[in-house]
C-alpha cells in the first residue's frame, strides 16, 4: 500500500540480512563451564549455530537474519553492521523526519503493506526486533507501533509469532506502567489507527528529538566501551574493559529519556530489569565482581568502607553471578520496587584489612583479622 517509494525514502528504514559477529570472551559459557545456556542456538531459525564452549556460526546455513543477536543476553552475538546503535540511529532520523509518529515493521516480504505515509522498517526477519528497540521508538515520540506477522507462518526464518508478542508485550507493560500513552500491535491485519481514515497525527508533546536521543546514545554507548558503530572500541578491548552489548545501551538510552518524559522508573512488573540481592552468606570474595560480563557490579570504597554496587543499567540477567558464587549468597530476580534506569544500589558493604597471617587484604562484615583462607588452613592444617 506504499505509494510512490521514491517519495517516501526518508520515511523508510530498510535493513538487509548481514553478517553476525561473534566475540567468544562474552559468552557465558565461555565464562562459565557449568553454563546452561543454549539461547542462540535454541532460537536459531536454521539451526545455524553450534555450541561447544562457545557460539560458532555456520556462515554457508546463516541467514544473517539476527535473531540469536536479539536473543543473546552478554553480546557474545552482534550485528557487524546494521548493529542496534545504527537500527537506533535510523529511526531517530526517520521519525525525525516524518510529521506522522506512528511506526510499521514488517519483514522484507511484505515491505508493500502500509499506509500511504507511515515511517516503515523493513528488516529482513522480526526476530530482529526486540524490547528495547521498541521502547526507543517510544521515547523518539512514536504513539502508535504495528509489527506485521502475516507472512510469518509460512515464512522459511520460522520465527514465533509467540515470541515476537512477548516482546512487544513487555516493551507495552513498562510503558503502560511508566505512564506512556502507546499502543504496539502484533498480528497480519492493519490497525485501524494505521488506516486511511486515521491519517491525521497528533505529536506527542513530549517526544525527544533526534539529536536529544542520540546525543545521550553516544553516552551511553561510550561508558559501555563501545564506538558509535557497534564494535568494540580496540583499546578498550586491548585493555580488558568489560563490554556492555548494544541492546543493553539502546534500552538504558530509551528509559532515561522515558524517564525524562515522566517515565516513572523501571517497575517489577516491567520484567525488564534482573537486580541481584546479596544475603548475608556472603563472604566478600567478590568473584561476582570480577566475573560480571558487563561490569554492572563493581567495588566502591568510600569514608573506609567498600560496597559491591550495582549499576542498574548494565546488569542484564545473566545469572552469572548467582551460578559463580560459592556461598549461595546471591539471588536474581526481579526488583521489589521502583528503580531508575541510570540508579547505582549497594548491595552489601564490608571492611578492608590487611591479614595478620598472610598479609594480602581480605574483606570483612566483623572484627576478623585474619582471612578465611588463613583460619581454614589452620582449622585443617593447624598452622
Amino acid at each position: 500500500m506504499f505509494g510512490g517509494l521514491d517519495r517516501l525514502e526518508k520515511l523508510m528504514v530498510i535493513l538487509s540480512p548481514e553478517v553476525i559477529e561473534t566475540h567468544p570472551e562474552q559468552c557465558l559459557r565461555n565464562l562459565n563451564k557449568d553454563s546452561e545456556c543454549r539461547a542462540c542456538e535454541q532460537a536459531c531459525p536454521l539451526e545455524a549455530i553450534t555450541l561447544e564452549r562457545y557460539p560458532e556460526i555456520d556462515p554457508d546455513i546463516c541467514s544473517g537474519c539476527g535473531i540469536c543477536a536479539s536473543v543473546c543476553p552478554t553480546g557474545a552475538l552482534e550485528l557487524a553492521k546494521n548493529s542496534t546503535l545504527k537500527m537506533a540511529d535510523l529511526m531517530a532520523e526517520m521519525l525525525a523526519a516524518s510529521e506522522v509518529k506512528r511506526v510499521a515493521f514488517v519483514c522484507d516480504k511484505n515491505r508493500d503493506r502500509s499506509a500511504a505515509d507511515t515511517p516503515v522498517v523493513i528488516v529482513p526477519c522480526l526476530g530482529r526486533l526486540n524490547q528495547p528497540l521498541l521502547l526507543a521508538a517510544a521515547s523518539m515520540g512514536a504513539t502508535d507501533m504495528w509489527i506485521d506477522t502475516s507472512a510469518c507462518a509460512e515464512c522459511e526464518f520460522k520465527v514465533s509469532e509467540k515470541w515476537i508478542a512477548e516482546e512487544a508485550e513487555k516493551a507495552s507493560s513498562l510503558l503502560a506502567g511508566s505512564g506512556i500513552e502507546l499502543s504496539i500491535s502484533v498480528g497480519a491485519d492493519l490497525p485501524e489507527s494505521f488506516s486511511a481514515e486515521h491519517v491525521e497525527e497528533a505529536t506527542r508533546s513530549d517526544q525527544v528529538s533526534r539529536r536529544g536521543f542520540l546525543s545521550t546514545l553516544v553516552r551511553e554507548a561510550a561508558s559501555g566501551a563501545l564506538v558509535f558503530s557497534g564494535r568494540f572500541d580496540e583499546d578498550a578491548e586491548a585493555a580488558g574493559v568489560k563490554h556492555v552489548p548494544q541492546n543493553r545501551v539502546v534500552l538504558a538510552t530509551a528509559l532515561y529519556n522515558l524517564e525524562k518524559q515522566g517515565a516513572k522508573g523501571v517497575t517489577e512488573a516491567s520484567g525488564l530489569v534482573a537486580y541481584p540481592s546479596i544475603g548475608p552468606d556472603c563472604n566478600v570474595c567478590a568473584d561476582c565482581v570480577t566475573f560480571c560480563p558487563t561490569g554492572a557490579l563493581s567495588k566502591v570504597t568510600k569514608d573506609g568502607k567498600t560496597s559491591i554496587v550495582l549499576k542498574v543499567r548494565d546488569c542484564v540477567g545473566c545469572g552469572l553471578c548467582e551460578e559463580l558464587c560459592t556461598q549461595d549468597a546471591i539471588k536474581l530476580g526481579p526488583p521489589t520496587e521502583p528503580v531508575k534506569p541510570k540508579a547505582e544500589v549497594e548491595l552489601v558493604t564490608y571492611t578492608l584489612k590487611v591479614c595478620d597471617a598472610c598479609g594480602l587484604e581480605f574483606g570483612t562484615f566483623g572484627d576478623e583479622t585474619v582471612c578465611r583462607f588463613c583460619q581454614k588452613r589452620k582449622s585443617i592444617f593447624g598452622i
